[in-house]
């Protein structure tokens, strides 16, 4: 990887064909996340973040520009390299997506299963990544028996099954009810401080200031600041960024 980067977005750019004309949702975006990072990413509904982070592991494909993962740039692959390019990238959505077909410990081994790990191994990746995140003792309960925190704990648990390079979050507590984000968030944290490289849309701004190595801010599809989570949340040079956090502090 060049020096160190585990991604790098050059002069990308996506735009969504609608009834109403071209809409464009990412604009030049330029960023370069080094391995062991925790990049947080804020802004308000409709600033381009969730595209963003789709972008990244091309399940949205860019209009324009690169994205280097891991010194390779994903557009230059074929379409195997690009799927086995996103298995090293763990994807956390704001819906659970649990198979609710399969226990909590067969959720954990799908993607096991699909790298074909051996049986008896996958099962004990699994176990041990479900007492992780506290829920090795629920191993046999369906998804339909759990909160939506123990939910999102299993399917980040089921994101870090096959050693990810990278775990993208996009905005993994806000289908949750307030009593489950604490320990959604917790889990997060615990996985940050052992190395693991995150990229982080949230609108928890405390827990950003507190993670983040650091916080980009986008509005309009573009970036209007990037640094240091203290520079950016405390001492806000932007006009609109300071307008957001004021927003939010509201809330």
């Amino acid at each position: 990887m060049e020096e160190g980067y585990i991604i790098r977005l050059i002069n990308m750019g996506k735009t969504f064909r609608t009834d109403s004309g071209e809409l464009v949702a990412l604009d030049d975006i330029n960023l370069d996340i080094r391995e062991g990072a925790v990049q947080g990413i804020i802004g308000l509904s409709g600033a381009g973040k969730s595209t963003l982070v789709r972008c990244i592991n091309y399940l949205e494909i860019p209009t324009s520009g690169k994205v280097l993962f891991e010194g390779r740039s994903l557009g230059e692959m074929s379409r195997k390299e690009v799927r086995e390019a996103r298995r090293r990238m763990g994807m956390i959505f704001q819906q659970f997506n649990l198979l609710e077909q399969r226990n909590l410990l067969r959720n954990v081994t799908f993607p096991l299963e699909i790298a074909g790990v051996p049986k008896r191994e996958a099962k004990e990746r699994a176990e041990a990544l479900l007492r992780k995140v506290g829920m090795l003792d629920r191993r046999d309960f369906y998804p339909s028996k759990l909160s939506g925190g123990q939910q999102q704990r299993v399917g980040i648990a089921r994101a870090l099954a096959v050693n990810p390079s990278v775990v993208l979050f996009d905005e993994p507590t806000s289908a949750l009810d307030p009593e489950w984000v604490k320990e959604v968030l917790q889990t997060i944290q615990e996985i940050a401080e052992e190395g693991v490289t995150m990229i982080l849309v949230t609108h928890e701004i405390p827990f950003a200031r507190e993670v983040a190595s650091r916080v980009l801010f986008m509005d309009g599809g573009t970036i209007m600041e990037d640094g240091k989570p203290e520079d950016i949340l405390d001492h806000p040079e932007n006009e609109r960024l300071r307008q957001f956090l004021s927003f939010v502090s509201r809330s």
